[in-house]
């Protein structure tokens, strides 16, 4: 492959001709060497995708299909490659696996990039019929059967790419079925403005350049490669149609081809986070921080990692030195500082003040990136304003505001429609709606029903259903069964405030099943085992209170325990006198069934609990009083009238303390 050190000058890059440039176009754009830019400039300039009006009502989403177009199938009347002489040289099947991974270069004439010495060469073709000079390398040069131009580069005697003209453009799904190599993915080869120039094959190193304005695709160059790591890279970062097992396949054997290919762990760390396998994700962005300890969206990555694993300060200690060492008219500055927002607003003491702040400082700044020409930046924008403008819906649900039953719903609605340009309009990734769904039903339980929820849920049914059919992938799944889950629970939680009991079982049955599922690939966060104990409490309370049905609520109450154990989640210290009411709760449905042992153990854990929150200021002093008076109850059912008493004469006190109307 060619290094990066390797770099042209601008009268090499033109010295080998139309083949030469379309196809150093290509493999500097997979490369990803410094020397694209001279190429660049000099090829036609591309009209500018037009941009849609970011302001547009919600509620009125683009309409263009989120099918892609399919390749044109060939013309029968087309001659065949296999049809003319000399094209059975070419073979796309590899000829040794030097790797020792399931990869390996095709092959020319017999001839192999990174195998074949000059010696073979000159074995196999005689000598070249013109040679040619290049950084570091010589071309051989010949005509062979319908090719018009073969070219070989020879660098260290041996053979290390091998370009191959085309006499005529032909067809790409025809090139590809010819060659056989109609079984893998390939990766796409954009040029600036995003046109895609090509395919590459990262298994077989070849690469099909397109002609120029050709639709659909038509191959004039084949391009045959040593088996190097990026392509391998891209192919995974190009992945929208959630294969993520096979994009951390990809990664893998990047990683084995160029152990210090940092975007390659940098990658598979992402991927890892996005399916909750964060212990692996953040092993695989700290040995990218270890290649490239000055890339700062790694450093953004970790950060983001250590939030999950619920280290929220130490996230902050890892976000803050990007903050201030980039300028803010930066993308990764304003991806910082979005984190931060969120950061500060799930401390165990939050500053939803600081969080609102930052928020509005990212939108304002990101609002201009995302009507940029450059497509990686709009993109990336786009999906900032996304996830700043729930951050401020979520930072407001769970602020001490009035009104927010009528602000938040305008800034998921925006929200909404920025996240629609983003997926129909610049390629962004499908699930961000469902992600998007389960974001605006978690702000909804916040503010206690005060908005129906029964849109918003339907639409992420309906959304899950979508992505199920996208891909088989198990990992992508997973991830959408968790996405679902937490939708399916904000729901149930939202209707139970509402006291729609029928619809809150329906859903925290559904969260529960999805959680289960999803779960078996992920690791047990505190915010994981959080959400399933709450989806099983939900569904025990529902059924206690509601269907007066004790012994199945205990069933529930049952796969609650396990998780009630568990540390809680810095963003939910704010919910222990909450989950302390759980305890109370549940055990009064023990006592009913006569197991009074576990209804007393409950209750009295509930009430050491409870005595804690009220001694924080979590809790008011009437929480107490309930807790007290069903102990008193419990000890005088039993025969122990010295605890009964004990706990009476705590009620008392409460009951001094507190007046009647603030009672439970």
């Amino acid at each position: 492959m060619l290094q990066s050190s390797q770099t042209s000058s601008k009268s090499d890059v033109f010295k080998f001709g139309k083949a030469y440039r379309l196809t150093t176009c290509i493999l500097l754009a997979v490369t990803f060497a410094p020397e694209i830019s001279l190429l660049r400039a000099q090829e036609p300039t591309l009209a500018k995708r037009p941009e849609s009006d970011l302001e547009k009502k919600a509620g009125d989403p683009p309409s263009t299909s989120d099918e892609p177009t399919p390749l044109q199938e060939p013309d029968d009347q087309t001659r065949s490659l296999s049809s003319r002489r000399g094209a059975n040289t070419l073979k796309a099947k590899p000829q040794n696996s030097p790797t020792g991974i399931d990869a390996a270069p095709a092959s020319f004439q017999k001839i192999t990039p990174g195998i074949s010495s000059r010696n073979d060469l000159k074995a196999v073709l005689g000598p070249a019929q013109s040679k040619e000079e290049g950084p570091n390398r010589e071309s051989w040069i010949y005509e062979i059967g319908p090719f018009p131009r073969v070219e070989f580069w020879i660098a260290k005697n041996l053979v290390q790419r091998i370009f191959i003209e085309l006499e005529a453009p032909r067809p790409a799904t025809e090139i590809i079925k010819e060659l056989g190599l109609e079984n893998f993915a390939p990766a796409l080869i954009p040029d600036a403005d995003g046109s895609i120039r090509g395919h590459a094959i990262p298994e077989r190193g070849v690469i099909l350049g397109f002609a120029e304005g050709s639709d659909p695709p038509e191959v004039s160059e084949i391009v045959l490669d040593t088996i190097t790591s990026e392509p391998f890279v891209v192919r995974a970062q190009q992945d929208l149609d959630h294969r993520y097992s096979q994009s951390l396949a990809d990664l893998t054997i990047a990683q084995s081809l160029d152990p210090k290919n940092s975007e390659a762990f940098w990658l598979e760390a992402n991927l890892l986070a996005a399916v909750g396998q964060y212990n692996r994700a953040i092993t695989a962005v700290r040995k990218a921080i270890e290649i490239e300890p000055r890339k700062l969206d790694f450093q953004l990555t970790l950060s983001s990692l250590l939030r999950q694993i619920d280290e929220i300060e130490t996230a902050i200690a890892t976000i803050q030195p990007v903050i201030t060492s980039t300028k803010s008219s930066d993308i990764i500055h304003l991806q910082a500082k979005y984190l931060l927002a969120d950061l500060r607003s799930q401390q165990s003491i939050p500053d939803y003040q600081e969080s609102m702040r930052l928020h509005s400082e990212v939108i304002d700044a990101a609002l201009a990136m995302a009507l940029s020409n450059n497509s990686s930046l709009r993109q990336t924008a786009k999906g900032l304003l996304v996830d700043a403008h729930l951050g401020m819906a979520t930072t407001i649900s769970y602020g001490v505001w009035s009104g927010k039953e009528k602000v938040i719903p305008k800034w998921t609605a925006s929200a909404r429609q920025l996240a629609e340009h983003l997926i129909t309009q610049d390629e962004g990734d499908s699930i961000l709606r469902l992600t998007l769904a389960s974001r605006t039903l978690n702000n909804y339980a916040a503010i206690n029903g005060a908005i129906d929820p029964s849109q918003m849920i339907e639409w992420a049914m309906d959304q899950r259903s979508r992505l199920i059919q996208s891909s088989p992938d198990s990992l992508f799944l997973h991830q959408v069964n968790w996405e679902s889950g937490k939708a399916a629970l904000f729901a149930a939680i939202t209707y139970q405030a509402r006291g729609k009991s029928e619809e809150a079982k329906k859903y925290a049955e559904q969260a529960d099943s999805f959680f289960e599922t999803a779960s078996a690939d992920r690791d047990a966060t505190p915010q994981q085992n959080y959400l399933r104990g709450k989806a099983c409490f939900v569904m025990g309370s529902l059924i206690a209170i509601h269907d007066e049905d004790h012994s199945e609520a205990i069933v529930w109450y049952e796969k609650t325990q396990p998780f009630l154990d568990q540390k809680l989640p810095q963003r939910a210290i704010q919910e222990r006198g909450q989950r302390a009411e759980w305890l109370v709760s549940m055990g009064v449905s023990y006592w009913n069934v006569h197991d009074y042992e576990n209804a007393l153990r409950l209750t009295r854990q509930g009430a050491e609990d409870i005595e804690k929150a009220v001694h924080s200021g979590e809790l008011g002093k009437e929480s107490l009083a309930l807790v007290y008076e069903n102990l008193v109850a419990m000890y005088r059912k039993i025969g122990d009238p010295s605890k009964a008493d004990d706990y009476s004469t705590k009620a008392q006190k409460i009951a001094r303390q507190v007046p009647p109307s603030k009672r439970r």
